[in-house]
C-alpha cells in the first residue's frame, strides 16, 4: 500500500436535515470535511498509509478535527494549530429535484490566512509515494496561489507523485484566475483529476472527436 499525504483546508460542516431549508432549521447536524480531508479518509479507507497536513485553531474544535480524522486511521502529525478560527459552511440538503445548497463562511481561517509553507519539507514528504492537493487551496488567497506552487515543487524535488482535483468553485475565483493557474500546475501533476466542465471551460479540451481520447485520459485513480 502506498503512503500519501493530502493538504488542504478541513472546515466544520452545519448541515441540515434532508429537505429542511436553512431558513427553517432549528437544529444542524456537526460533521468536517473539505476536498483533500476526503479524499485522505477514502484512501485510509482502502488501506493506504495517509497523513493530512492543515491548519486548525488551537481550541476545542480544532481538537475535534485532529479526533475525527483520527477516527478514520488518517494521521495527523502535519496538523497545525494556531490562527484564529476553523472555517464552516452550512449545507442544505437537497431533495428531488431541488439540489443541495452550500453557503461558505471560511474567510480569515486559521489555513486560508497561512502567508508561509509552516511545515518542515523534509518531514512532510520522507517516504511519501504520492502528494494530493486540489484547485481549491490555491484559490484561497494570493499566498496560497504562490504557497501550492512551492509545495508542489517540494514533493516533486523529494521524488513525490503529485496528485491535483482541479475542483473548481466559481464560488474562489473566476475561470481566468483558476485557469492562469492549473496551467502552471498541470506540468508538474502525475494523476489529474478533471471532470467534463473542468476539461471543457478550463483546459479548452472540445467535445469533437479528436479530443475525445484527452479526454478519457484526464482521470487517474492512485491504486498502487
Amino acid at each position: 500500500m502506498g503512503k500519501v499525504v493530502t493538504l488542504g483546508e478541513i472546515m466544520m460542516r452545519l448541515s441540515t436535515n434532508p429537505g429542511e431549508r436553512l431558513a427553517h432549521a432549528q437544529q444542524l447536524d456537526v460533521c468536517y470535511g473539505g476536498g483533500e480531508a476526503n479524499v485522505a479518509i477514502s484512501l485510509a479507507n482502502y488501506g493506504h498509509e495517509v497523513a493530512f497536513a492543515s491548519k486548525v485553531p488551537n481550541n476545542i474544535l480544532g481538537q475535534s478535527v485532529k479526533k475525527f480524522l483520527n477516527s478514520y486511521g488518517v494521521f495527523t502529525t502535519h496538523l497545525l494549530f494556531g490562527g484564529q478560527r476553523l472555517g464552516l459552511y452550512y449545507m442544505e440538503a437537497g431533495v428531488g429535484k431541488r439540489s443541495a445548497n452550500v453557503i461558505y463562511d471560511r474567510a480569515g481561517s486559521s489555513f486560508g490566512d497561512m502567508k508561509k509553507i509552516e511545515w518542515d519539507l523534509d518531514a512532510l514528504f520522507e517516504g511519501v509515494d504520492l502528494f494530493h492537493i486540489s484547485g481549491i487551496t490555491s484559490a484561497l488567497s494570493k499566498e496560497w496561489k504562490k504557497l501550492t506552487m512551492n509545495l508542489i515543487k517540494a514533493a516533486k524535488k523529494a521524488g513525490v507523485k503529485i496528485s491535483f482535483d482541479i475542483n473548481y468553485r466559481s464560488k474562489l475565483w473566476s475561470l481566468e484566475e483558476a485557469r492562469e493557474i492549473i496551467k502552471l500546475i498541470l506540468p508538474y501533476v502525475d494523476y489529474c483529476s478533471a471532470g467534463d466542465m473542468d476539461a471543457r471551460y478550463l483546459l479548452n479540451i472540445s467535445e469533437n472527436s479528436e479530443n475525445k481520447d484527452i479526454k478519457n485520459e484526464m482521470i487517474y485513480y492512485y491504486q498502487e
